[in-house]
């Protein structure tokens, strides 16, 4: 009793943690969950740098820092959700770069850009960030332990630069091949209804073109020999119907097979159709 009891207790909480379950599968794959995980790795890598911006010449605390930060790799959750989206990220990325001399948040920000806005973009902004990296160099701020050469400059940021603007590009080559794949599988399916719709109609015609075709003569073959009766003009009428309804169903098939501006049915309309 006491072993029922507690089952009956424990099955609205297992059904709660089931459905939990599924939204949760349901949730992992989407586009926000992707944008939301992407965000809080690039927070998790520019915390930490927190330590060194506290005690850097910026004005900033370790809280302080950290809600920056915070505020920076949201901006990352925006890059699809609206047509600017991916823009936001590299601006703030410009700011991080010129004010805490932070590089995390611009490669995600060229990713970002290269792979949502296409090549000539992601190129344009790689070309945007050195020339803003270049500017930041000359300035009497910038900190050496991040290089205190020409060349060791170059050979930190350009890799940075380079590198995320070409993954964000093979990734844009990725999805287009994917569209095109997808657009190349509704093609396809699409010519296959169309060839069903086909094969229906000309089934359709045989059965029920060859049926009014007996009707229609079956009707003049009785209609001449009621001749002279009352139901005589009843066989003609029939047989005058008969054969305007294959006259009909001729220009149908003919207009159907030739698309005819008809609208072409789904999947789920084939066995209707049929």
């Amino acid at each position: 009793m006491m072993d029922l009891m507690h089952d009956q207790a424990a099955a609205p909480s297992m059904r709660r943690a089931a459905a939990a379950g599924r939204r949760l599968e349901r949730w992992r794959g989407t586009p926000f969950a992707v944008d939301l995980l992407t965000a809080a790795g690039c927070f998790a890598l520019m915390g930490l740098d927190v330590p060194g911006l506290a005690q850097a010449d910026n004005a900033l605390s370790g809280a302080g820092a950290t809600v920056v930060l915070v505020l920076g790799a949201a901006t990352l959750l925006l890059r699809r959700r609206v047509p600017w989206g991916p823009w936001l990220p590299y601006a703030v990325s410009l700011v991080f770069l010129g004010w805490l001399h932070e590089l995390t948040l611009v490669q995600f920000a060229l990713y970002s850009v290269a792979r949502y806005r296409g090549r000539a973009a992601g190129v344009g902004a790689c070309c945007g960030y050195l020339l803003a990296c270049c500017a930041a160099y000359v300035l009497p701020n910038w900190p050496t332990h991040r290089a205190d050469s020409v060349s060791q400059f170059l050979a930190l940021v350009v890799p940075v630069g380079v590198l995320a603007t070409g993954v964000g590009i093979a990734a844009n080559r990725v999805d287009l091949v994917r569209a095109l794949e997808a657009k190349g599988a509704e093609t396809a399916l699409l010519q296959a209804v169309q060839d069903e719709r086909t094969s229906v109609a000309g089934d359709v015609h045989d059965f029920v073109g060859r049926e009014l075709t007996l009707l229609s003569v079956r009707s003049e073959v009785l209609s001449r020999r009621a001749r002279g009766e009352r139901w005589e003009r009843d066989f003609e009428e029939l047989s005058e119907t008969a054969r305007r309804a294959h006259l009909l169903l001729n220009e149908i098939v003919v207009r159907r097979g030739s698309g005819g501006g008809a609208p072409t049915p789904g999947l789920a309309a084939l066995r209707r159709l049929a």
